[in-house]
């Protein structure tokens, strides 16, 4: 009888992964006819309850590990986003939330050098524009 639910079991799980419910309930309405179970009968009944039940408890396995996968996949996405955020903060002098102690928690001005550059402009109606440019460059980079 185990042997005969292991296999009840897999093939509702094969059958049910490609077919609408109606022809999973007829596919299990079968399958119980096959076990000997006459259909309008209570223990036929029982057969349809237990097939409804493993799809159930199936499709909730299933949503459970592709949420332990998505979970896990957002951690390792975290971890890499952490370690290529360090990195650049190294490179830069800045510091983030999850920062260790031993790192600058502010922008180091001494490791930049800026130049202002100040234009004047006669426009051809007369108008003079002045624009200012600051470049900044650093070393660390």
């Amino acid at each position: 009888m185990l042997e005969r639910l292991v296999v009840l079991v897999l093939a509702s799980w094969l059958v049910s992964a490609c077919v609408s419910p109606e022809e999973q309930r007829a596919a299990d309405a079968q399958r119980c006819s096959g076990f000997g179970f006459t259909m309008g009968t209570s223990a036929f009944a029982n057969c349809m309850i237990s097939m409804a039940n493993q799809s159930d408890a199936q499709q909730a396995a299933v949503l459970s590990q592709r949420t332990a996968r998505d979970a896990e996949s957002a951690q390792a996405r975290q971890a890499r986003d952490r370690v290529t955020q360090d990195a650049w903060d190294r490179r830069t002098g800045f510091a983030t939330p999850w920062a260790t102690s031993n790192k600058p928690t502010s922008l180091d001005n001494s490791k930049f050098e800026c130049h202002r550059e100040e234009n004047t402009v006669t426009l051809p109606d007369g108008t003079v524009r002045m624009t200012s440019n600051e470049r900044c460059s650093s070393s660390s980079f």
